[in-house]
């Protein structure tokens, strides 16, 4: 059907072409050819044309009628020079049109043409990408690769084209060509937008590149200040980077820019938190390795002959790690207050709103995790008792805010198998089976 509609559009046109074509017996060859379905010889034909007159529209107009035709009777993975051809030829067409004030039916067929072929094979791509039924394959996507550039080749401003074009070849795992392509559309757009400066940056990181990633996030920043996506991954940059207090600064610097904003003291506080989560993971690494080491340590001096070396090497390294775990301590304590207080203020400002609730849960379930690892490793039986009630106490708080998140949004499974946990912790055995059944198992 596109096929039979796409002859009749070229015969309606040819039909058009009789008085316009001004006799040049190759004008008239290449109008004979197209009617034929012989596009080298309308190509051929054309070129002959313009040999005769360089400044021929008309010749450049079935110049890239015969090229963008040859082009369709290739594979996709052949089509591009030819839609490339064809692009130049229509828009020196155009430009001969407009400056020797001409107009008719082959100046307005050409955006018809380019508009057709370009829909066909940014289709064609699509429908590789998200077929209709199972999931996209690597062949097909490779395929649907070769319909985007020849999409972009027809209609090299289509920043459609290559927004689609970097995402697959992120998805094929070929970061450079997703790297060139998004920044081909950031080029491309006459008004930019902040994703853009979002995808590129995360191919940069991706591929290794934080530096890069930094720039293009700051360049972003500069366009769109107020931006919690492009602040929020500068900032994870500057993690990554281990900058950590040039990465607060910066969730920081929107907090100054509009205090009442409880959205950006809320990207604070969880930016933040997650830190503190990747150092509490690393506590409770070195935690083990403590354990073990002292364990080593205790066999090494019962033995009949203690080895000297071996003792004082497990004793040095039992002092690095006591030590790096008191620093941690001390960065966790800070961060996880300075988190705490932004999200309570989210939370006095933007009272309905339960991810504020649930992530000042998470805080205070996740701090008495930390005091219980405390607990289970000091042979003080006093200290132990107040550790365990200090983790209690904390974890009462954590009802609280989980109570609230899953009062705000009832249908969260997720709010309700956290409440579950906790109430189970806490020998609250009515409220978990509630919390249980709520939470879907």
């Amino acid at each position: 059907m596109k096929s039979l509609l796409t002859k009749a559009l070229l015969l309606l046109m040819i039909a058009g072409f009789a008085v316009a074509c001004g006799g040049d017996p190759n004008i008239e060859s290449a109008k004979l050819n197209l009617n034929r379905g012989d596009y080298q010889q309308v190509v051929s034909a054309a070129e002959a044309a313009l040999v005769t007159n360089p400044e021929s529209p008309i010749a450049f107009y079935y110049l890239g009628i015969g090229q963008s035709e040859l082009g369709k009777q290739q594979p996709a993975a052949q089509r591009e020079q030819f839609f490339r051809d064809a692009r130049a030829s229509f828009d020196r067409a155009l430009e001969l049109f407009e400056e020797q004030g001409r107009t008719g039916t082959e100046r307005d067929f050409i955006p018809v043409q380019v508009t057709q072929i370009w829909g066909q094979e940014y289709n064609s791509a699509v429908q590789l990408i998200v077929p209709e039924e199972g999931e996209a394959t690597e062949q097909g996507l490779q395929r649907s690769i070769s319909h985007l550039r020849n999409a972009f080749a027809i209609e090299p401003d289509s920043v459609q084209s290559v927004d689609v074009l970097a995402e697959v070849h992120f998805m094929v795992g070929d970061l450079p060509n997703a790297i060139e392509r998004m920044q081909q559309a950031i080029d491309l757009t006459q008004e930019p937008e902040a994703f853009r400066f979002v995808r590129l940056a995360f191919f940069q990181r991706e591929n290794g590149d934080a530096e890069g990633s930094l720039a293009t996030l700051n360049a972003g920043r500069a366009q769109f200040p107020g931006d919690i996506e492009i602040s929020q991954e500068v900032a994870n940059v500057y993690l990554q980077l281990g900058e950590i207090d040039q990465a607060l600064l910066v969730v920081r610097e929107l907090i100054q820019s509009d205090p009442e904003n409880a959205q950006y003291r809320l990207v604070f506080g969880s930016q933040v938190y997650q830190l503190v989560l990747d150092m509490s993971d690393e506590q409770r690494d070195l935690y083990r390795s403590l354990d073990d080491m002292s364990r080593e340590l205790r066999d090494a001096q019962r033995a009949s002959r203690p080895d000297a070396n071996v003792v004082s090497a497990l004793r040095e390294n039992i002092e690095s790690t006591t030590q790096r775990i008191a620093e941690l301590e001390e960065q966790i304590q800070d961060l996880t207050q300075q988190a705490e207080d932004e999200l309570i203020v989210a939370a006095e400002l933007a009272p309905d709103d339960d991810f504020v609730f649930n992530t000042l849960g998470v805080i205070y379930q996740n701090r008495a995790a930390a005091i219980y690892d405390l607990r289970n490793i000091t042979e003080d039986i006093e200290e132990a008792a107040r550790l365990d009630a200090l983790a209690m106490d904390m974890l009462r708080q954590a009802v609280g805010f989980y109570e609230r998140a899953a009062e705000l949004d009832p249908d969260n499974q997720e709010y309700w198998l956290s409440l579950f946990r906790v109430y189970t912790r806490l020998g609250m055995t009515e409220e978990a089976l509630n919390a249980q059944e709520k939470a879907g198992f």
